[in-house]
């Protein structure tokens, strides 16, 4: 098999005779017509020695390759995401804006959130700290202390009104949602009165 296979390689015999050769070692070919084998349940033409002379061995076609869709959703994701970019940067406050436009955006909402008394609050759960403390020292159970809410209205006379409503365990072994009120100064944040405890 070996030795045809280089014979092959060599161009010294055709792939038909290749084929033949093998079918023959094998035992598989029952009719040999031109140096061809013929398989039984195949059906062969086979062209006159006139015709095989007069036509050029062609290659078999490659078959077409499909385009990477990976690559093509790839190019849109991007090409969307620097298009948003992009027209994002003409924007105030967009990336393409100039520093001084953006610090007096930062500074205008800051003024704004310390109107509003935002800046007295926690980022993490939206409580006051020091009423969260006055609280908890009033209760029978400190460790049953369960924020809910904190809300806080907008500065008057350099005051925040703040309301809270919290969860605790009351006399009874219960919990039992409550309110506590108190007022904070906008300056500091400083807790000044605490009612309904």
């Amino acid at each position: 098999m070996a030795e045809l296979a280089t014979m092959r390689a060599a161009g010294e015999i055709s792939a038909d005779e290749l084929r033949a050769a093998r079918l023959r070692l094998t035992g598989q070919a029952s009719v040999i017509e031109n140096n061809r084998a013929v398989e039984p349940e195949e059906e062969f033409y086979v062209e006159p020695p006139s015709a095989k002379n007069s036509k050029k061995a062609k290659a078999p076609k490659a078959p077409k390759k499909k385009g990477n869709v990976f690559f093509i959703i790839g190019l849109l994701v991007w090409g969307g995401l620097f298009a948003i970019m992009w027209i994002g940067s003409g924007q105030p406050g967009g990336s393409g804006s100039t520093g001084s436009q953006a610090v007096s955006t930062r500074a205008a909402e800051q003024a704004e959130d310390e109107r509003k008394g935002f800046h007295c609050l926690s980022s993490w759960d939206g409580s006051n700290r020091a009423l969260v403390d006055t609280v908890k020292n009033s209760m029978r159970e400190p460790g049953s202390f369960e924020h809910i809410e904190t809300r806080i209205t907008p500065v008057n006379n350099g005051q925040h009104t703040i309301i809270m409503e919290y969860r605790g365990r009351n006399g009874f072994g219960g919990m039992s949602v409550e309110t506590a009120t108190g007022t904070l100064s906008n300056n500091g944040c400083r807790l000044t009165d605490v009612a309904s405890l």
